[in-house]
Parts: C-alpha cells; structure tokens; sequence
C-alpha cells in the first residue's frame, strides 16, 4: 500500500540522484463545480500544477465548461460517455468491455467527445 510517507521517501530518492519527478493529477467522474472539484482547481492554479477533469460527457453541466475557461491549468479528459457498467452479471464493471456491440461503444465515444468539444482544453 502507498502512503504519503512512501511518496515522500520516494520523491526524496529522486531528488538524491538529481532527478526530479513530473507529476499529476486527475479529479474523477467530474460533471459539475462542486466545493471539492473548486478546492482542486484553487490549488492547481496556485501552485501551477495540472489536472486532468475525468468529465462525464453524458451528464457534464455547461457551468462547468464556462468555469474552467478561468483555469488554464485544467484539462479535460473523456471519461466514457455515461459512467454505466454495460458488464453481463459477475464480470468486473466495464463501460466498454467486448460484451457490446463495437459500433455502439465506438459511436458513444464519438458523442462523448462531440459533447465536450464546448470545453477549454
């Protein structure tokens, strides 16, 4: 299991060897500003750090879209197209497993994509 006092040790190693670390982060199942996703972004901007918004084109609220055009250190990534498990009973959840039809999962994603193209970055 990771901590953040292995984290630490590690980023310390890195820094041993004169190496630095890029890192980044990811805000999952985004759809609206909510108080939490508002802290990630406040602390994004400060510190000049990116995040990836994992956006659910499905049910992603337009607000969203208009607020981060005022954070530049965001960036929208397509997380499905509705975040629904399409896996037949007792398989692991899977959005887009090769239990459904190619054509389907493929054209979701085309209107998952389509729908976020109102979104900065």
């Amino acid at each position: 299991m990771v901590t953040w006092d292995n984290v630490h040790r590690e980023l310390d190693e890195w820094a041993a060897s004169g190496r630095v670390a890029t890192l980044w982060w990811r805000d999952d199942d985004a759809v609206s500003v909510t108080p939490a996703l508002e802290r990630g972004l406040v602390l994004s901007a400060g510190t000049g750090t990116a995040v990836g918004l994992a956006v659910i084109p499905r049910d992603a609220r337009p607000e969203l879209a208009e607020h981060l055009l005022s954070v530049p250190t965001a960036f929208v990534l397509l997380h499905g197209f509705g975040h629904v498990n399409h896996a037949p009973p007792g398989a692991e959840q899977d959005e887009y497993g090769p239990h459904r039809p190619l054509d389907t999962r493929l054209a979701e994603l085309a209107e998952g994509r389509n729908r976020l193209t109102g979104f900065p970055r």
